[in-house]
């Protein structure tokens, strides 16, 4: 019985330690680096997210949204689908707003392709939880 209890004493030791290494661990890594997509003619929303950003001491840059509705008819209808190409259906057209939401993230993603680096990726009307970058952490 006491062989038992010592054992499992020492097994307990153990996940303290392993917990412990896991914490430090999350400490010391960092978040990848944060986006923040924003349309030229919307400074005040980015002025409203800088701000949430820098109550939080973290560290961001601002990406120029691709404007939907500066864009070509042309340009827009290059992100219909095939379907949509044929059957000029509502349902698979996006909007001029939709439309550049989708080129900014293509830009983005390829972007973090090329650099080969995690990012985080927000809207300009994001609400960020006041614990935003242990959350993420945890999630990484």
């Amino acid at each position: 019985m006491i062989k038992k209890l010592a054992i499992l004493k020492n097994n307990l030791n153990n996940l303290n330690l392993k917990k412990e290494a896991l914490e430090v661990e999350e400490l010391e890594r960092e978040i990848p680096h944060i986006y923040v997509v924003n349309l030229d003619r919307s400074p005040d929303r980015y002025e409203t997210m800088k701000a949430q950003l820098d109550a939080q001491n973290l560290k961001y840059s601002r990406f120029k949204a691709v404007d939907g509705s500066l864009m070509s008819k042309e340009e827009r209808d290059s992100f219909k689908t095939e379907k949509g190409k044929k059957e000029n259906s509502l349902y698979l057209k996006l909007t001029a707003g939709g439309v550049g939401i989708a080129a900014t993230h293509k830009n983005l993603y390829n972007m973090c392709k090329n650099f080969n680096n995690d990012i985080i990726i927000l809207e300009d009307d994001a609400v960020l939880a006041p614990n935003f970058e242990k959350k993420n952490k945890r999630s990484i």
